[in-house]
């Protein structure tokens, strides 16, 4: 079946193509010249959306090239869609290891009655995701990392706890959590009808508009992602965001493996006139890792922010992450009511890309350069570069 560019427009939601949900999709490569039998390339809905959209195809990077490809869109008998099935693993030694680590984090905290299955969720862009269902029919969602720092779990409980505790905007329950596992109530897909953004909307509005603080930073550092978010408390917001949100990723190796000495120079000019484009604003609780995949909802369509990156800074800080990101058409009503509820100073538009950089070197932190990122930077940091 030839790609359709139409499959991975609008939200982040399977598209249903020959009434089948697109959870995988097969590269089937023929016996040939290097290749001595027939095998599979198989990857998730996510992971080609990403290569269609920012041209970093497998194949090359133009969209020409995507017509020539073909899918398997058939699942094997007896598979549940979407989902890894590890309740009962069998000759994957990975897969047994992550089982039996999953089901020893469950046996200490005393979950581990009337398991009926263990599944993987596809999404997860750090960390391992689990779906847990019990006899009853309950539902709880597990999250692990090999090799995660002790506290990374324990940070992010303390984010949301303290995100829910204002009662504004709304996050999981944390059920429970370990050095190795953190245990979330289960949510739903998230529902992007418009009145949904909207409720979204005011729920960060009244979050920020109600937790004005006299320093920025937080009581710990964080994590964004697996690495390290520095979280002194500090007088100025300026100073915060350029020392602790843009020139700390300039250490990180794969940062420094992307960027050139020109980029560096660019990146510190940009810092340095950071207070002639960005006004003085406030401290304000904010979620700090707040990209459409990190929105889910209930089952009664509210948007539910997880995996949060908190700290007390600019409010505007969040909008830039949704600003940023890939999100669905409906989303542009989540901007117009919020500016209605909590206006940003004039000008708010254009500071989005430019606030933008600092989740743009944490992706290069994360990833390198396999999503664009460098390019995105380069682009915002034009007017920078000395000639």
């Amino acid at each position: 079946m030839p790609i359709s560019l139409g499959w991975f427009s609008g939200g982040y939601d399977q598209p249903v193509i020959n009434g089948t949900a697109f959870y995988w999709y097969a590269f089937a490569i023929p016996e040939r010249g290097m290749y001595w039998a027939d095998h599979y390339f198989i990857c998730d809905y996510l992971q080609m959306r990403e290569w269609v959209l920012s041209f970093a195809a497998p194949r090359g990077n133009d969209h020409r090239d995507h017509a020539s490809w073909r899918a398997d869109l058939r699942l094997y008998s007896g598979e549940q869609a979407g989902y890894v099935d590890v309740t009962n693993p069998r000759g994957n030694p990975a897969a047994t290891a992550q089982h039996e680590g999953f089901w020893s984090e469950l046996r200490t905290l005393a979950l581990d009655h009337g398991v009926a299955s263990i599944r993987r969720l596809p999404g997860g862009y750090v960390a391992d995701v689990w779906l847990v269902t019990y006899a009853d029919g309950t539902h709880v969602v597990g999250k692990t990392l090999t090799g995660a720092p002790a506290d990374l779990f324990h940070a992010e409980a303390e984010g949301l706890r303290a995100l829910r505790a204002t009662g504004h905007l709304q996050a999981p329950q944390v059920l429970a959590v370990t050095d190795r596992l953190l245990l979330l109530e289960a949510l739903a897909a998230r529902d992007d009808s418009e009145s949904s953004w909207e409720a979204f909307a005011h729920d960060l509005a009244a979050l920020h508009g109600s937790t004005v603080h006299e320093m920025f930073g937080w009581a710990r550092d964080g994590y964004l992602g697996r690495v390290v978010q520095q979280n002194p408390w500090t007088a100025s917001g300026h100073e915060f965001f350029v020392q602790h949100r843009v020139l700390r990723y300039l250490d990180e190796p794969l940062v420094q493996q992307e960027l050139t000495s020109a980029d560096r120079r660019a990146l510190e000019h940009f810092c340095d006139r950071l207070t002639e484009f960005i006004p003085v604003m406030p401290a304000v609780l904010t979620h700090g890792d707040l990209w459409s995949g990190n929105l889910l909802s209930r089952d009664d369509g509210r948007i539910t922010a997880i995996d949060p990156a908190v700290s007390y800074t600019w409010a505007e800080v969040d909008l830039s992450m949704l600003w940023g990101c890939q999100r669905p058409p409906s989303s542009e009503r989540f901007f117009e009511v919020y500016q209605e509820l909590n206006p940003s100073l004039p000008g708010w538009r254009d500071r989005m890309p430019l606030l933008h950089v600092r989740e743009l070197l944490s992706g290069m932190a994360h990833i390198g350069n396999a999503e664009g990122g460098t390019q995105r930077l380069r682009g915002i940091l034009a007017p920078f570069y000395r000639r």
